[in-house]
């Protein structure tokens, strides 16, 4: 997993990268949280994300409940498919 975060203000860009899973999971917590607040929007960009397990889906939900706004910015195939096999993919935020 890599994961390359930017803030700009209050927006803070966040690019997810290859396997998101249980072992990844604590360190993205820490440092997504050690960023945001109730005021802060959320960019994800998952483009070059291969493959993504249930904690991960979980903590990108909690994400949005922590958020003023979270918007999906791009996401892959393998992102997108695990969404929705999930049954969350409408609580996946929208594609800007």
């Amino acid at each position: 997993m890599s994961v390359i975060l930017k803030k700009d203000g209050q927006v803070l860009h966040v690019a997810l990268s290859g396997e998101l899973n249980v072992a990844s999971a604590g360190s993205l917590y820490e440092e997504l949280f050690a960023q945001i607040d109730d005021d802060s929007t959320l960019v994800l960009d998952a483009t070059q994300v291969e493959r993504v397990d249930t904690s991960i889906a979980q903590l990108v939900c909690f994400a949005s409940k922590r958020v003023r706004e979270f918007h999906l910015q791009a996401a892959s195939r393998a992102w997108s498919d695990a969404w929705a096999q999930l049954g969350l993919d409408r609580a996946q935020p929208t594609v800007r």
